[in-house]
């Protein structure tokens, strides 16, 4: 015990005095262990939001499953990581919440209650000491003769003074006495609490990576594995560039000593110029659906305008015995899509209705002959010669076919003559192997017709090809002309005959109507199929509601074929599409070089239709890629007076038109 008498005396209060002091520099230590042990929850509360944040992150970059990115860089291997990590953060939070409540909260406890009582209950008995010192005085003060009433009152007055002083001198004692008693196991208690929240914490972490530890090793077994791979790669990338560069130097002394033989590349192109077997039996191959490069690379073409520029391409000739080219070294060699973007400009498709449309039917296409065979010409039908049109230029060859000739020249003789041995013998392969679908020519179809003794099954086979597949019935051929089908395909609003006939046929999209070439869609030939109602709605039919519906929007309504075919005589796509179609298909011709400012025989531009119309969409989009607002139609009148004459109520394109005419 720290008192060993109780009774109020100088070695009592200097008893007291010294366990203030250690009380009050006690104080002072817990507040700064006090703020010290905050820093530090305030640090596993920043931890826990570090490791969420990093998990968060991890979780982020790995991606998903259907990411092929993700894929290609294992992020799927580490969602087991990102969720053992959002487990350890939530270990830690569970750390940080034991230490706030065992030891920061102890600490307040002990520090702002417990040793701030020990004060007060000084300052109270300062006061009751003070206040018996003086109703002591006042009773030993008193004389002998005093009325006893007074002495008694004042004697009173000392004993409650006493009563008072003694119970404030025993609570400062029981206040000492329990800072005392707390201080040998009070922290004690609250530290141990918290390093075994501690030994928790690491413990759960320890026994979940611990069951993650066959996983761990098993990824970094297989990224060592990954990493020898790579430089193995990696070696043989750089040895194959060793070799085609070596390859390439010896190519150019072999082309400066004027030597003929030809250095083998990679793959299928280490075929001999001669080795027209070889070649013949990597086509038959093609048959059983295995495509293999007989021979790729650059040649310069020269283009079939006016100018006859030259223009870089990348060459492609295959087993299937199609050659064909790509615009642009980034180009997919993708059936309709590499048709697409050696026909046209791929930057063409990037943006509109038109881009989403052609994005959604051509990704994904079959590489067949009819989408590769429109870049060049059939093989089939075609020879070669090795000279050009001019002679001045060296390393040049000729394909000729009946329907389109090809200038191209080579890099360097070796190449010319690899080329020309190659289509050779690709000729070649298709001549000796024809068949009756690889040719342009209508062919003999000889299958004999049973007879009395053959067996039930081949008189079964006879009569199915003949009554079900019909094999012996020649199919009849679309003899309109493609100007006539062009026509057609915008009145029905047709886009994706519209976009065949401009890739396959190259259509001219700023093609008028001319009586002599749309023979087929006069004013007399609506009206009778509008009058035969109990026929099929066949494509005619179609095509002549929507050229009737095209001369009634043009006024001409009651008028004779004479005075319609008058008024429709000069009429561009663009101007049918305006009247006819939806605003794709007016993209699509304008995309691929539609004559946006084109008169019709009455003057007027699309634009006039499409204002006259009270088409506001189709007119923002003509604004948009270029068309005149200044034009003038046959009356004289302006896009913007027609629009004032026929209330023409959208504002913006109102604005628009008067901005134009300033």
């Amino acid at each position: 015990m720290h008192f060993a008498k109780l009774d109020d005396s100088p070695m009592f209060r200097k008893q007291i005095q010294c366990l203030e002091e250690n009380a009050e520099s006690l104080r002072e230590r817990s507040l700064k262990f006090y703020k010290g042990c905050r820093k530090y929850t305030e640090g596993l509360g920043e931890g826990y939001d570090g490791d969420i944040a990093f998990a968060s992150a991890l979780e982020s970059f790995g991606g998903g499953h259907n990411d092929p990115i993700s894929v290609a860089f294992g992020g799927p291997v580490m969602t087991k990581f990102t969720i053992a990590l959002r487990e350890i953060g939530t270990y830690k939070e569970v750390l940080r919440s034991q230490v706030e409540h065992m030891l920061n909260d102890r600490l307040f406890q002990f520090a702002n209650i417990d040793l701030h009582d020990v004060k007060e209950a000084r300052k109270r008995f300062d006061k009751a000491s003070l206040l018996y010192d003086q109703a002591r005085e006042r009773f030993l003060s008193l004389r002998k003769g005093t009325k006893n009433d007074i002495a008694t009152v004042l004697e009173e007055e000392l004993h409650h003074a006493r009563s008072t002083f003694e119970q404030a001198r025993f609570n400062l004692v029981t206040a000492l006495s329990n800072v005392e008693a707390k201080k040998r196991f009070e922290f004690l208690e609250a530290v141990s609490g918290t390093m075994d929240a501690h030994l928790r914490y690491f413990k759960q972490g320890y026994e979940l990576l611990h069951q993650m530890e066959p996983y761990i090793n098993q990824v970094l077994t297989y990224a060592q594995q990954s990493r020898e791979r790579s430089n193995y790669e990696q070696a043989a990338l750089n040895e194959r560039m060793q070799e085609y560069k070596r390859q390439v130097d010896q190519e150019s002394r072999w082309s400066s000593d004027g030597s003929n033989r030809s250095p083998n590349g990679d793959g299928i192109q280490a075929i001999g110029r001669s080795s027209h077997k070889m070649i013949d039996a990597v086509m038959q191959s093609a048959a059983k659906g295995k495509v293999q490069t007989i021979r790729q690379g650059y040649l310069s073409k020269r283009s079939s305008n006016l100018r006859g520029d030259w223009k870089r391409r990348f060459f492609v000739l295959d087993s299937r015995g199609m050659l064909y080219y790509y615009r642009k070294q980034c180009s997919k060699p993708s059936g309709s899509g590499s048709q697409l973007s050696s026909q046209r400009n791929s930057s063409e498709l990037g943006s509109g209705l038109l881009s989403r449309w052609l994005s959604s039917h051509y990704h994904g296409g079959v590489h067949d002959e009819k989408s590769v065979a429109h870049h060049t010409v059939n093989l089939l039908t075609s020879t070669i010669k090795v000279d050009a049109d001019q002679s001045d230029l060296r390393f040049c060859f000729r394909i000729i076919s009946p329907t389109k000739n090809y200038t191209l020249q080579a890099e360097s003789a070796l190449d010319q003559m690899d080329w020309i041995e190659k289509i050779t013998g690709v000729i070649a392969s298709l001549l000796s192997s024809q068949a009756p679908e690889r040719s342009d020519k209508p062919q003999l179809l000889c299958i004999d017709k049973p007879s009395h003794a053959d067996s039930i099954s081949v008189k079964e086979k006879f009569i199915h090809a003949k009554y079900a597949d019909k094999l012996f019935v020649r199919k009849p051929r679309d003899n309109r002309t493609v100007a006539q089908q062009m026509w057609e395909a915008v009145c029905i609003n047709d886009k994706k005959a519209v976009y065949q006939l401009i890739v396959n046929s190259e259509a001219d999209v700023s093609a008028v109507y001319e009586q002599a070439n749309c023979k087929s869609l006069t004013l007399a030939k609506v009206m009778l199929l509008q009058e035969q109602t109990s026929l099929d709605h066949n494509s005619s039919i179609v095509v002549g509601d929507s050229t009737a519906k095209y001369l009634n929007s043009l006024h001409l309504g009651g008028t004779s074929e004479g005075h319609a075919t008058e008024y429709i005589e000069g009429c561009s796509l663009l101007h049918l599409a305006c009247e006819t179609a939806d605003i794709g298909m007016l993209e699509l011709l304008l995309q691929y070089g539609a004559n946006i400012n084109a008169s019709d025989s009455r003057g007027q531009t699309p634009l006039h239709c499409c204002i006259l119309g009270g088409k506001a969409t189709f007119v923002k989009l003509l604004l948009t890629r270029g068309a005149d607002p200044q034009a003038v139609n046959g009356e004289g009148k302006t896009p913007i007076e027609l629009a004032l004459e026929s209330k023409f109520e959208d504002s913006e394109v109102l604005a628009l038109l008067s901005d134009s005419n300033g």
